[in-house]
Formats: structure tokens, C-alpha cells, sequence
């Protein structure tokens, strides 16, 4: 089998669960679990409420490109908007979405994962061909104006004007079977790739040149990326994949496993032109489409695309052309004989040609078909949600990996006293690491922004300092309590300051209010 390695960095995204996260940190507070659960709780609530003008940008702006708005939208909006009304919410919404998908550590695809995608087949060996040509390259024109990619850095992949791709995780898949078709496919075209070798060895010898040797491929270590900071080293996932060279008799009745790196979820955008040829140039649709999906194996990649079509190798084509070169002149040869012993011959044989043409020709639809089946049951399997609900989703993660960097931020500044931004990085990434097994980048200027923010820790030079942890309730409540401030009987009106408020004490003195005493009713009668 071939083994290839694939070098994948360490990321800013925190997997662990929250509620998982909340446990182990209330077990090693000790006597103070009660406090670090509202500390927990308090911060939940601040970060989601102060992301909620946001929340309702990104969905007031999707509502007028959402495929599922409704059919009287515009009469409900108070008509339809302007041209100018539609590009200031388009644009409006693409730049909440990016922002919330860099918030939830979400990476934009470039083109070395592209390349690192490609060098391999998995489960689909068949090529698949993207028709650009029907995605609107406007759509994302607005995010490019300033000639960078998302990030700034590195380099846009080819299919970046057409659409947005974003990935967060890495994971593995593995598949155990026979194989059978696939092992077949390459038997054969080994074969006739021996054959042609041979052909063009002879026609160069009678030239007088040399035949080219054979030079043995070896395994290549591809990479993802560049440095982190993290102190966490790459990630080497083994990548094995099946190679002619791997094809034997015997391999036909064993087993084999394959295993390729995945990405962990995906999250796609795009827009696709009008139909019609006429109209697609001047006409625009606005609606925007956004897919999320998990577990797609890099090397199958492309399959995640719309507008695909699946063609043919070059070997099955060469097969495909062999096998009906053979079948018409075997054919031709007994209608020339045919002509010879009996004329009547002609009409039978004739049919019999198109027969086998026509059987080739279903062969081959037939085996097409069969991939796209299941090009279409993975993709159903591995889908999780579209439109509406992929904003909704990425508003969840973006506060969630916002509390977890910020709580784990001010925790390890309460534990390991004043520091600096490298060590608490540290300190962060190797708890995780311990806690739960896992290497991740922290974001730690993310978290150290947000508790500045919040007034839960102070700058002195280079070291950082938290305040602790009664302090730090008390401007959360505080900062919870002044959010509105329309109460003007008392100071503090937040659901905090509610349920801890003093119990109002029955004044001894006071007359109680005696029972009214009830109305006697008299029954009516009924004719």
C-alpha cells in the first residue's frame, strides 16, 4: 500500500464540549465550585447578549437571500428594494458571515490544503470537473477589493472567485473492504498501460533512442500550512491509498484498508447564475446558498461542489475505445465474410454490431451512474444543514469559542498568578492538553481582549493580571445589571440582582386582610 504523510498544524478551534469543559473546571475549584459555575454561567450570558445586534444583522440581511424566504417577502418587507438596498445588505451580510466564521476559529480553504487534497485518490477515482461557468464570481468580488484573500495571507485558491469554502478540524477516515471494481480498474489499466509502454519502447528503439526506465515513486510528506506558535508540534496523519503496484491476484480475496485525512466540518458558500444563456450575463440571482458538512475526505474533495459532472479517465477511455475498436472489427470481419457464404447473413451480423455498440455504451452509462449514486448517498449522509440554519449554527460556535477562550484565559491568569502572553498561552494549550488530549493553538490575544473588555484583568507592563474571583462576579453582575437602566426604584434590575435581593420581611403590625365571604348562588332552571 502506499503511505504518504500529510503535516497538519495545530488550530485555534477548542472541540472540547461546553458543559464538559464546565465540569472539570468546577472539580478542581474546590470550595468555590458554586462561584466558578456563575462565573461560567454570567459569561455565557454577557457574550451572547452582546453579540445580539450581530445575531440580528446577519439574519435581517439573509432573510431577502435565504432559498427558503417566503413567496410574499417583498409585500411584507414594504416592497421590493433598490439595487442599491440589495448590494448594502449583500455586502453587509457577507462581512458579518466571514467575521463570525474567523470568530469560530473556522480556517478559509487556501490553495496548498487544495494541493494537498489533490495529490491522492480515495473512495471516488473517478475525475469530477466543476462547471464554473454557472457560479456568479460577483458574489464575492467584495470580499477581494483590497487584492488579499481572507486571511491576508495566503494564497487564494483557483475556485475562490466562484466560492467560499471554510474548514475547522481535522479528523481520519477509514474503510476496510475488497475492493473489487477498484482493484479491477487497475489491473486493467496496468495492463494496457504495459502494452502501450511496450509499443512506444519499440517504436523508439527502431529509432535508435533508448526506452525510458521505470523510476520507482516515492512517498512525498506534503504540508498544510505554515508556523503557529503554539507549543504543540504538527499533526502527521498517515495517508494510505491503494496503487497499481498494490494489485495482485491474491489481493483480490483479501481485505483491504484504506485511510485518509478528513475535513472535520465544512462550511460553503456560492451563488449560481440565472438559467438561460441570454439572461445569465444581465440578469442576477440573488439567492445565496450555504452548506455545512462533516467528516468529507480531503482527497475527495471536489465532490462537495454543485454543478459537477463526472468524466471518464483517460485509461477508460482508452479501454472504452480498445474494447469497441475490437468488438467492430471482429464484427467487420464476419460481414465481410458473411457477404461471401450467404448475403442474407448481413442484416443479422449488422444488428449484432449495434448491439455491442449499444451495450458498451450502456456499460458505461451504467458505471457512471453507479458513481454518482454514490457521490449522492455520501454527500446526503454527511450534510448537516443549509441555508438559515448554517448561520444560526456558526452564531453558536462564534460565542462559544469566545467563552471558552476568555474563561480559560482568566482561570489559568487566577491560578498561575501575573504572566505574560506567552506563558499563559502556554499554560492554556498544556492544560488542554492534559484535561482532555488535546493540541490546539489558543487564541490567547482573543481571550486577554475580551476580559479587558469586561474589566476582569489589567495590564502592567507585560504581565497580566486577573482580578479574583468575587471581584470578578461583581463586575459581571454589575455589567449584566446596567445593560438597561429604566427602573428608577432600584439601582440594579438584572435577574442577578433579583435572586439575590434581601427577602421582604411581613411587617407584625400590619392587619391581615380577612377572606371575602362568598356570594350564594342560586341556581337557575332549565325548561
Amino acid at each position: 500500500m502506499a503511505r504518504t504523510t500529510v503535516s497538519v498544524e495545530p488550530e485555534h478551534y477548542i472541540p472540547v464540549p461546553r458543559h464538559r469543559l464546565i465540569d472539570v473546571l468546577k472539580s478542581e475549584s474546590g470550595d468555590r465550585t458554586t462561584s466558578t459555575d456563575a462565573l461560567c454561567r454570567l459569561l455565557a450570558a454577557l457574550i451572547h447578549f452582546e453579540y445580539r445586534e450581530l445575531i440580528d444583522e446577519l439574519k435581517q440581511d439573509y432573510l431577502r437571500f435565504d432559498p427558503a424566504r417566503p413567496e410574499r417577502l417583498n409585500s411584507m418587507m414594504g416592497g421590493e428594494p433598490s439595487e442599491e438596498e440589495y448590494e448594502k445588505s449583500e455586502r453587509r451580510f457577507l462581512e458579518n458571515f466571514v467575521k463570525t466564521l474567523e470568530k469560530a476559529n473556522f480556517i478559509p480553504l487556501d490553495q496548498q490544503a487544495i494541493d494537498v487534497a489533490d495529490a491522492e485518490d480515495y473512495l471516488f477515482s473517478l475525475p469530477v470537473e466543476v462547471d464554473w461557468r454557472r457560479f456568479d464570481a460577483r458574489l464575492t468580488d467584495v470580499l477581494f477589493e483590497d487584492g488579499t484573500y481572507l486571511d491576508g495571507i495566503s494564497e487564494p485558491p483557483e475556485f475562490a472567485q466562484h466560492a467560499l469554502l471554510f474548514r475547522r478540524g481535522v479528523g481520519v477516515d477509514q474503510y476496510k473492504g475488497f475492493l473489487f471494481f477498484q482493484k479491477l480498474d487497475m489491473v486493467i489499466s496496468k495492463t494496457l498501460i504495459w502494452i502501450f509502454r511496450k509499443i512506444g519502447d519499440l517504436l523508439r528503439r527502431k529509432k535508435g533512442e533508448e526506452p525510458e526506465p521505470d523510476v520507482p515513486t516515492e512517498n512525498e510528506k506534503t504540508d498544510d500550512g505554515g508556523g503557529t506558535n503554539s507549543i504543540h508540534a504538527d499533526r502527521e496523519i498517515e495517508r494510505i491509498t491503494l496503487k497499481p503496484e498494490d494489485v495482485n491476484l491474491r489481493s483480490f480475496f483479501k481485505r483491504t484498508q484504506l485511510q485518509e485525512p478528513t475535513f472535520s466540518q465544512l462550511v460553503m458558500v456560492y451563488r449560481l447564475l440565472p438559467d438561460g444563456k441570454d439572461s445569465a450575463a444581465t440578469s442576477i440571482d440573488r439567492t445565496i446558498h450555504i452548506k455545512t458538512l462533516v467528516d468529507i475526505p480531503m482527497a475527495d474533495l471536489e465532490v462537495v461542489f454543485p454543478e459537477k459532472r463526472l468524466s471518464m479517465k483517460p485509461v477508460d477511455l482508452i479501454k472504452l475505445i480498445t474494447t469497441t475498436v475490437t468488438g467492430v472489427a471482429i464484427v467487420s470481419f464476419k460481414l465481410m465474410t458473411a457477404l461471401v457464404v450467404n448475403p442474407y447473413l448481413l442484416f443479422i451480423l449488422m444488428g449484432s454490431l449495434i448491439a455491442y455498440v449499444g451495450r458498451t455504451v450502456m456499460g458505461y452509462r451504467t458505471s457512471r451512474a453507479r458513481y454518482e449514486h454514490l457521490v449522492t448517498d455520501a454527500l446526503y449522509a454527511k450534510s448537516r444543514d443549509n441555508g438559515l440554519g448554517v448561520v444560526l449554527f456558526l452564531v453558536d460556535c462564534m460565542e462559544e469559542q469566545e467563552w471558552k477562550e476568555a474563561l480559560l484565559a482568566w482561570t489559568m491568569l487566577d491560578r498561575n498568578g501575573p504572566c505574560d502572553t506567552e506563558k499563559l498561552d502556554k499554560y492554556c494549550e498544556e492544560w488542554l492538553d492534559e484535561k482532555f488530549n488535546i493540541k490546539t493553538d489558543f487564541e490567547v490575544e482573543d481571550g486577554l481582549g475580551k476580559l479587558l473588555e469586561l474589566d476582569l484583568v489589567s495590564k502592567n507592563g507585560e504581565l497580566w493580571t486577573a482580578c479574583d474571583l468575587d471581584t470578578a462576579l461583581e463586575r459581571l453582575d454589575t455589567r449584566w445589571d446596567n445593560y438597561f437602566q429604566y427602573n428608577s426604584d432600584s439601582p440594579s434590575s438584572g435577574p442577578e440582582s433579583i435572586a439575590s435581593s434581601d427577602p421582604v420581611v411581613p411587617d407584625p403590625t400590619a392587619v391581615e386582610p380577612t377572606d371575602p365571604e362568598p356570594i350564594a348562588v342560586e341556581p337557575i332552571a332549565v325548561e
